[in-house]
């Protein structure tokens, strides 16, 4: 996660943000790598992601009525969520409850476009930094 973020959430909550781990440069490589592999599309440029995802009509992350767990609601809810910010950093991997939790710190609207899976590749939420989030499933 950025640094600005943590800052945040320090600041507003008086403790440190620990509720994620991040994946080494090597793990983070291997992980997109087997997400390209699984859905057959290569997984790091967002481009491709926006344009063979299918938009989320229900759904807009920028919007004050926005609950994360919504996104959840076409397939069971998995126990970890990897977060892909982009294919030169490193991938962020949350619990469910915490990605839920703690989206707002997150996801920021205007500045961050992510992918989000979970550790079985069955599904990819592409939200994009104006909220607008799409749907890939295998």
């Amino acid at each position: 996660m950025d640094r600005f973020k943590l800052e945040i959430f320090k600041k507003e909550s008086e403790k440190d943000f620990t509720f994620y781990k991040t994946l080494s440069m090597e793990e983070s490589s291997s992980f997109l790598n087997e997400l390209s592999v699984q859905f057959h599309i290569p997984c790091e440029n967002f481009n491709i992601l926006q344009n063979i995802g299918k938009p989320r009509e229900d759904l807009n992350a920028a919007s004050d009525e926005f609950q994360v767990e919504r996104l959840f609601t076409k397939t069971n809810h998995p126990d970890e969520i990897a977060v892909v910010w982009d294919s030169e950093n490193q991938i962020d991997v949350f619990s469910y409850d915490d990605f839920c939790k703690y989206f707002s710190y997150i996801w920021y609207p205007v500045v961050d476009d992510i992918l989000v899976t979970d550790m079985k590749y069955d599904f990819i939420f592409f939200i994009r930094h104006d909220g607008i989030i799409f749907d890939i499933y295998r």
